[in-house]
C-alpha cells in the first residue's frame, strides 16, 4: 500500500524479554548457552565462532565485567550475529547508531561510526560470518551497547533482549510484547491497548474480505456493498452504531473520515478502492505492522523537554511541539519506496535552507549512472556535480535550488 510502510516482522525474544517479572541477574551473572536458537529458527543467518570472541576480548583488552557481558550476550544468542545478517546491517543496527549519537557520549568511536555509515549507505553487500572486518564491526557494536546499558541504568536481562534472535509466532511475539517494562520502553506503552485489541481480533478470526467497488461512495448514496463496510467497520469501531443498512449515512461517512484519518488518507468521506483496500488488510497483518512499529519504538530516546520536532513520514506531515502543546503542522515530500530513510532521532541546532543534496551511494549506483550512460548532459541537466570518488563510485551532489 501506497501510505504503509513495507514491513518485515521482527521476531522478539520471548522468556520474559523486557518484563518486570524477569528474573533479576547479578553483575556477575554469564547467561548459558541457548542452545534452543538454531539456524533453523534464528532470526539471522550467520553465527560467530566462540573463538572470535575470546580473540577480540584479548585484543580490545576488556576488563572483566565488560568481557563478561559480551560473553553472555552472545550465549543468550548461541553466538548468532545481532547488528548482521549476510545481506548487511539490520535495522536496529541503524536504529542503535541514532540512539546513540542522540546520547552525546563524547567517547564514541568515530572509526566504527564512519564504518557504519559507509555500510548502511550500501545496499548490495554480501557478508561473510568470517570476515574479520565484519566480526569485528559486530562485536564493537556489542561492546558499545554494553556500555549503553551500564550508562543509563538498563538490566542485563533488557540488554541481552535487547535485539531478536529467535524467530516466534504473531500471537507469541504479541504475549512477549505486552510484557515489557513501560519505564524502560515509555514510546512502546501507549500502543499496548491497540496490540491487545488487535490480538482479540485475530483470535476471533479477523474479517471477510470486501468486494471491490466500482466507483467512489458518498452520502447520500446506496448500494449493497454498503452494508459488509458497515460490518467491517463495526468490527474495529470506527463505526458505532449496529445499522444494516444499504445506505450512505451520517454515521458512516464519521468511520470513513476516522479510519481514512488513522491510515494517513485525507479526511474526504468518500468510499472508495483505496480505502476498500485498506480495510481488506487482515487482522493478523496489522498486528504485525503494529508489532513492527512497536520493536523500533524501543530503540527512542525518552521524549525530551522543550521543543520537540516530529516527523511523520507515513502521514507526509511534519509536527513541531513545545512540551504538550502543538505549535504547528506542515506537510513534507517524501521519497518514493525503495529509498526509505531510517528511523533516527538526533539534535537539531541549525536549519539550512536550500542545502547541497549528497546524493546517497545506492541512488548513484541504480540511476545516476544508469543515466549518465544514457545521456552524457545529465549531470548538468539536474544541476548535479562530481565532488570526488569513493569505493570506486563518484561523489555526486545536487546543487542548491532557488530559494
Amino acid at each position: 500500500m501506497k501510505r504503509l510502510l513495507l514491513i518485515t516482522l521482527f521476531a522478539y525474544i520471548l522468556n520474559g524479554c523486557n518484563s518486570p517479572s524477569a528474573p533479576a541477574t547479578s553483575a556477575e551473572h554469564i547467561s548459558p548457552r541457548n542452545a534452543g536458537i538454531t539456524p533453523e529458527n534464528a532470526y539471522n543467518d550467520l553465527f560467530l565462532d566462540s573463538s572470535a570472541i575470546a580473540a577480540f576480548i584479548t585484543a580490545e583488552k576488556l576488563n572483566d565485567t565488560i568481557a563478561d557481558r559480551l560473553r553472555s550476550f552472545y550465549n543468550a544468542r548461541n553466538f548468532e550475529f545481532a547488528w548482521f545478517d549476510s545481506k548487511g546491517p539490520v535495522e536496529q543496527a541503524a536504529a542503535f547508531r541514532s540512539l546513540y549519537n542522540y546520547s552525546n557520549d563524547s567517547t564514541s568511536n568515530r572509526a566504527l561510526d564512519k564504518r557504519l555509515n559507509a555500510l548502511m549507505d550500501e545496499d548490495s553487500l554480501v557478508v561473510s560470518a568470517t570476515d574479520k572486518e565484519f566480526i569485528k564491526t559486530e562485536l564493537q557494536l556489542t561492546w558499545r551497547l554494553i556500555n549503553y546499558f551500564r550508562e543509563t541504568g538498563g538490566s542485563i536481562g533488557q540488554l541481552e533482549h535487547m535485539i531478536p534472535a529467535q524467530r516466534y509466532t504473531v500471537m507469541e511475539l504479541a504475549d512477549s510484547m505486552l510484557k515489557t517494562n513501560d519505564k524502560m520502553f515509555p514510546a512502546v506503552a501507549p500502543m499496548k491497548e491497540p496490540l491487545k485489541a488487535y490480538r482479540e481480533y485475530v483470535k476471533n478470526g479477523g474479517w471477510q474480505p470486501l468486494p471491490v467497488i466500482k466507483k467512489g461512495l458518498k452520502k447520500g448514496q446506496s448500494s449493497p456493498e454498503i452494508i459488509a463496510v458497515k460490518k467491517r467497520l463495526q468490527i474495529t469501531g470506527e463505526l458505532k452504531q449496529n445499522d444494516s443498512t444499504d445506505v450512505f449515512n451520517d454515521e458512516l461517512e464519521t468511520a470513513i473520515n476516522t479510519f481514512r484519518n488513522s491510515n494517513g488518507y485525507t479526511q474526504n468521506g468518500v468510499l472508495n478502492d483505496t480505502v476498500i483496500n485498506a480495510l481488506n488488510v487482515s487482522a493478523e497483518e496489522r498486528m504485525k505492522a503494529l508489532l513492527l512499529n512497536m520493536e523500533r519504538m524501543k530503540w527512542m530516546p525518552v521524549k525530551p523537554q522543550g521543543k520537540l520536532i516530529l516527523v511523520n513520514i507515513p502521514a507526509f506531515m511534519l509536527h513541531v511541539t513545545e512540551g504538550d502543546k502543538r505549535l504547528f503542522d506542515m506537510d513534507i515530500v517524501v521519497g518514493k519506496e525503495g529509498h526509505s530513510t531510517t528511523m533516527f532521532s538526533g539534535m537539531l541546532s541549525q536549519v539550512v535552507f536550500s542545502p547541497y543534496w549528497n546524493i546517497p551511494r545506492s541512488i548513484v549506483r541504480k540511476e545516476i549512472l544508469p543515466a549518465i550512460q544514457r545521456n552524457r548532459g545529465y549531470l548538468a541537466s539536474k544541476d548535479m556535480e562530481v565532488t570526488g570518488q569513493a569505493n570506486g563510485l563518484p561523489v555526486i551532489r545536487q546543487r542548491p535550488g532557488q530559494t
